[in-house]
């Protein structure tokens, strides 16, 4: 096991250690538990897998991804199969 050691503003810290009192564990399990999730979150992710390997023109979608998922659902709801 490793130890690792974070620093925190002092309002975040707060929050986590009221946090953790709610369940009766110290901040420093809550916070473990926390990364272990986000961790497992995206060594899971199946369309990670898929990143760089798709050809496309588009190439902003990253910052632009809500404005394209409005753009299709838009399209959706007028009827166009298309999008």
């Amino acid at each position: 096991m490793q130890t690792l050691t974070v620093k925190l503003e002092d309002r975040l810290y707060q929050a986590l250690n009221r946090i953790a009192q709610q369940l009766g564990q110290t901040p420093e399990q809550i916070s473990a538990q926390w990364i272990a999730k986000a961790v497992e979150r995206v060594e899971c992710d199946p369309l990670l897998a898929l990143a760089g390997t798709l050809e496309c023109d588009v190439t902003d979608v990253g910052e632009r991804h809500d404005h394209y998922i409005g753009q299709s659902l838009l399209s959706e709801m007028r009827g166009n199969e298309d999008a």
